[in-house]
Order: structure tokens, then C-alpha cells, then sequence
């Protein structure tokens, strides 16, 4: 199997696999009667029956994950940390620009250069940060208790995925050899 055949399901089972073991976290289990459908004890008996469950659920957790991650994270993102690191980075005398302006301009550079590896890989990687809000959010709650550092872990998460697409962004620049606005 291809690496790029394979990374869209390593996207979705490894954010899964990680958010499952945190909620398993949360779940009291009853280790001397922990199932009471025979039908499910007697396929839990089983290891590698054990594994393909466990497998699929965090496969379906990852999607949810991945998903959620998408729609949260790149809207923040978009209207205010890729803006702002954008500005920093890239276009310190462009200050004027509104959110909408700069994010026409980063995907019409994107959109340029999108089909070459190293923006690719630019852009796995920036996936991968995105996925790990969730879990960041679950880490902070689950064993720091503290609904203060989820939150600070979230817009971590969020601060490294806009800077991540400051790094595509500069990357299709480079290959393309556009000039900074």
C-alpha cells in the first residue's frame, strides 16, 4: 500500500486509538463482571477478536475526531492565527489586510503548488497538529482536572497548526516563486 493511500487512515486511527485510551480513562470498569451480554463476553474472550474491535472503534473515534478537529480548528485559524502569523511572518508591511483578504491570497498561493511533495508533507503534518486538539483537550481534563489547561491546550494546539500553514504557505511561495504581496 501506497503512503499516500495510507496516511488518510493513520490520520483517523492514531488521534482514535489515543482519544479512546483517554475516555477509557473516564469509564469505571468492573473487572470482576465487566460485561453482562454473554454474547460480548464471549467475543471479548477472544484476543484477536479483541484487537479488530478495538481497532474499528478507535478508526470510528479518529473520524469524529478528525472531523471535529477540522471544522473547529481551521475556522479558528483561518479568521484569526494563520491571519496574525501570516502578518508577523510574512507580511509585516501589508498590516492593512483583513482576515478575508489574506486567506484569498494563502490558498491562491496553496492552490498553486498543492501537488508537490514538500508541500504535501507540509500539509500531513499541519493535519496531524490539527488532530491532536482533541486529544489535548482530554489530556488537560482527564489528568490535569483542569478545565483551564484544556483550554490553553487547545489554542496551543490551534497557535501550531496556523503556524503550520505559515510553513505551507511559505513553501508554495518558494516553489512557485511568487512574490510577497
Amino acid at each position: 500500500m501506497k503512503e499516500e493511500t495510507l496516511l488518510p487512515h493513520v490520520e483517523n486511527l492514531v488521534p482514535g486509538f489515543v482519544t479512546l485510551c483517554l475516555l477509557a480513562t473516564l469509564v469505571p470498569v468492573d473487572f470482576e463482571n465487566p460485561i453482562k451480554c454473554p454474547a460480548l463476553a464471549k467475543i471479548l474472550t477472544e484476543p484477536v477478536l479483541i484487537g479488530i474491535l478495538l481497532s474499528a472503534a478507535a478508526y470510528l473515534v479518529g473520524v469524529v475526531v478528525f472531523s471535529f478537529s477540522q471544522l473547529v480548528v481551521d475556522t479558528i485559524s483561518k479568521w484569526t492565527f494563520r491571519w496574525i502569523l501570516l502578518w508577523l511572518f510574512e507580511w509585516h508591511n501589508c498590516w492593512w489586510k483583513t482576515p478575508k483578504e489574506v486567506n484569498r491570497i494563502y490558498f491562491e498561493v496553496v492552490k498553486k503548488s498543492v501537488h508537490r511533495d514538500e508541500v504535501l508533507r507540509r500539509r500531513q503534518r499541519g493535519r496531524l497538529i490539527r488532530t491532536a486538539a482533541v486529544p489535548a483537550v482530554w489530556l488537560g481534563l482527564v489528568f490535569l482536572h483542569s478545565f483551564f489547561w484544556a483550554i490553553g491546550a487547545f489554542f496551543f494546539v490551534v497557535i501550531l497548526y496556523a503556524y503550520a500553514e505559515v510553513a505551507v504557505y511559505r513553501e508554495a511561495q518558494l516553489i512557485q516563486d511568487a512574490p510577497v504581496p
